[in-house]
C-alpha cells in the first residue's frame, strides 16, 4: 500500500492540473508495482548506483526505484507543458524520498561495528547523504534551471531546503536510538518540513540528542 500512498499526491495534482491521462498512467503504474510486490516476486535485483556502505541509499533506491521513475516522469511532463509548479512539486518530492531512506533505524550491531565516535559517525552519514542526494537530484535541478531560468533563485532555495530535509532525516533517525523516532519527534519534524526556518533549531537539537544516544554504542 505504500506505493499507492506515495503515488497519490502525484495523481491528485495531475488530476487537478487537468493531466487526466498522465494521472491515470501514474495510478496504473503504481497498481502494477503493488501487484508485482505481492504476486510476482522476481530473483532479479534492481542494480543500485550506490555503495553498500552506508546502506541507506542502496536499500532505499531498490525499495523506491519506482517512485524515482515516477518523479522523473512527472517532472518531464511538467517541463514539456511549461508547468513550473508541478515541476517544483516533483523536485521537492524527490528530496523527500531521499529523506525517507533514513526513516528506519538499523540494528545496534550495524552501528557498533563502526570504530568511530558519535560526531564522526554522524558527520560521515550526513556527508554521504548530501552527496548521494546530489547525485539523484542534480539532473532535475539542472533541467529546472534550464527550462525555468527566471525561477533560478526559487529552485536553488528549494534545493537548499531539501538538503536540510535530508540532514534532518539522517540525524533524527538516531535521536531516539535504538528505538524508532518518537511521536513528538515526528511532530517536530513535520513542523520543520512545513516551516523550514524551524530546521535551524531542530537540526542542532536532534544532532545533540543523537550524539547522546550513540555514546552508548560508539566511542
Amino acid at each position: 500500500m505504500e506505493n499507492l500512498t506515495l503515488a497519490s499526491p502525484f495523481v491528485i495534482v495531475l488530476f487537478y492540473k487537468g493531466f487526466y491521462l498522465c494521472a491515470l498512467v501514474t495510478l496504473c503504474f503504481s497498481l502494477l508495482v503493488l501487484w508485482y510486490n505481492k504476486v510476482g516476486r522476481s530473483v532479479f535485483v534492481i542494480p543500485s548506483p550506490f555503495f553498500r556502505r552506508p546502506f541507506e541509499f542502496s536499500i532505499g533506491f531498490r525499495k523506491y526505484y519506482w517512485a524515482l521513475i515516477l518523479i522523473y516522469a512527472v517532472t518531464l511532463i511538467a517541463l514539456l507543458v511549461g508547468n513550473f509548479n508541478l515541476a517544483i512539486f516533483a523536485y521537492v518530492s524527490l528530496l523527500l524520498v531521499c529523506m525517507s531512506f533514513y526513516a528506519t533505524a538499523e540494528p545496534v550491531y550495524y552501528v557498533w561495528i563502526h570504530a568511530q565516535n558519535p560526531n564522526v559517525f554522524l558527520k560521515e552519514k550526513m556527508i554521504t547523504a548530501m552527496l548521494y542526494s546530489l547525485y539523484i537530484s542534480l539532473p532535475l535541478c539542472v533541467l529546472l534551471i534550464g527550462f525555468f531560468p527566471l525561477h533560478v533563485l526559487i529552485i536553488l532555495s528549494v534545493t537548499l531546503c531539501g538538503f536540510f530535509y535530508v540532514l534532518l532525516g539522517v540525524i533524527a533517525k538516531y535521536a531516539n536510538y535504538p528505538n524508532q523516532t518518537s511521536l513528538i519527534q515526528i511532530i517536530a519534524m513535520a513542523i520543520g518540513l512545513v516551516f523550514p526556518p524551524f530546521l535551524l533549531l531542530l537540526i542542532p537539537y536532534f544532532y545533540k540528542k543523537s550524539t547522546q544516544k550513540l555514546n552508548a554504542y560508539l566511542k
